[in-house]
C-alpha cells in the first residue's frame, strides 16, 4: 500500500505513513497525533502492541493539541467534526465528515484501547466534549 505524506492540520508537521503488521495510518513528526480510518482504529484496538508501536508520542503534548479543536483534515481538507468516545467520554477526538479519517492527538490511542478505572473517574471529572456527539469507532 503506498501512502504519500499529508501536511499536519494542527502544528507545523508532516504526517508520515507509519504501519505495523496489517495497519497503516498517519503519524506526524512534530505533534505525534494519528490519522487513520474508521477500519484501521478497529484492526489497532484488537492487535496486541498496536498502542506501543503506534501512539508514540508523549500524552501531554496531547493534551495540549486537544485544545485545537477547530481544524481541517489533513487528508480531504474538510472540518473535521469534534466527537468523543460514548464508553470514555474523556477521550476528545475528530472526525472527518466528508471522508471518515479520524484525528487522535497523542496518548489518547492508549488511553482509548485500555478501560481502567481511572478512566471512569476521568470521564465523570471531565464529561461529554460540548457540541460534539458520540463516536461510533470504538468497539
Amino acid at each position: 500500500m503506498r501512502m504519500n505524506t499529508l501536511k499536519c492540520s494542527k502544528c507545523v508537521g508532516t504526517l508520515h505513513p507509519v504501519s505495523y503488521e496489517d495497519i497503516h495510518i498517519y503519524r506526524c513528526d512534530t505533534c505525534s497525533g494519528l490519522l487513520c480510518t474508521p477500519e484501521m482504529l478497529n484492526a489497532m484496538e484488537r492487535t496486541y502492541l498496536s498502542e506501543a508501536a503506534l501512539d508514540t508520542g508523549d500524552p501531554s503534548i496531547g493534551r495540549k493539541m486537544n485544545a485545537i479543536g477547530n481544524f481541517s483534515c489533513p487528508n480531504c481538507g474538510t472540518c473535521m467534526d469534534p466527537t468523543y468516545d460514548p464508553e470514555q467520554v474523556h477521550i476528545w477526538y475528530e472526525v472527518c465528515p466528508n471522508c471518515s479519517h479520524i484525528w487522535l492527538d497523542a496518548g489518547e490511542f492508549t488511553d482509548l484501547k485500555y478501560k481502567t478505572l481511572m478512566d471512569k473517574l476521568r470521564s465523570m471529572l471531565r464529561g461529554k466534549r460540548p457540541q460534539a456527539t458520540a463516536g461510533s469507532s470504538s468497539s
